[in-house]
């Protein structure tokens, strides 16, 4: 089990150095059908382990993987946790617990994009301000998979550029 802390979860801790990890494998083909990765598939990696479980204030909730982007020395910079199908709402509830709503920097949302009900976009910034979370959840597959993305808020701007975008035009039916 891997429990939220306030450098990432579990063993996977912001600034950790990649060969102290594990379990990682680098980002492959079968990565690349769903994503493209910024600013290139070296910076990313895939977290492998058997018993992914993600737990915080006594809840759990089950990844359907774990990303980890990191810069040039290799060192973490980025944690993309990318949760089962069905599991939103438990998860908003399991990071609002665990990093306390009131460190909560902003709610926000999008409408109307490509004729979906939006999708709702939260951060965190922990009490102890070192780290940011994210949380975007869509309400329609259109618009991506719900991710959480942890990264470190003095470092913010570099975060930005460790991305994982979307081929959501890859599953657009077309008839």
């Amino acid at each position: 089990m891997l429990a939220f802390h306030n450098l990432g979860i579990g063993k996977l801790r912001l600034g950790s150095d990649l060969s102290s990890l594990g379990s990682v494998a680098p980002f492959g083909k079968s990565d690349a059908e769903y994503f493209i990765p910024a600013p290139d598939a070296q910076s990313w990696y895939r977290y492998i382990d058997d018993d992914l479980v993600i737990w915080g204030n006594g809840k759990s909730f089950n990844p359907r993987s774990i990303y980890l982007g990191v810069d040039e020395r290799k060192q973490l910079v980025k944690i993309s946790i990318f949760p089962e199908p069905g599991t939103s709402v438990k998860v908003e509830g399991i990071i609002n617990e665990v990093y306390e709503q009131t460190g909560m920097l902003g709610d926000g949302g999008i409408r109307g994009l490509l004729g979906s009900n939006g999708a709702d976009f939260k951060i965190w910034a922990p009490s102890d301000r070192k780290i940011m979370v994210t949380f975007f959840n869509p309400a329609s597959n259109y618009l991506g998979p719900p991710v959480i993305n942890m990264f470190f808020a003095t470092v913010a701007e570099a975060s930005r550029k460790q991305n994982l975008i979307y081929r959501s035009w890859k599953f657009l039916d077309r008839q």
